[in-house]
């Protein structure tokens, strides 16, 4: 898992994505 740095856009937009790339969770 990547830390938020400052300036990133989190909670607002964010994908989920397993080691092979497949979707597991997005807000939009």
């Amino acid at each position: 898992m990547t830390e938020a740095k400052t300036g990133d856009t989190v909670s607002i937009h964010y994908t989920g994505t397993l080691s092979d790339g497949t979707t597991f969770d997005s807000s939009r």
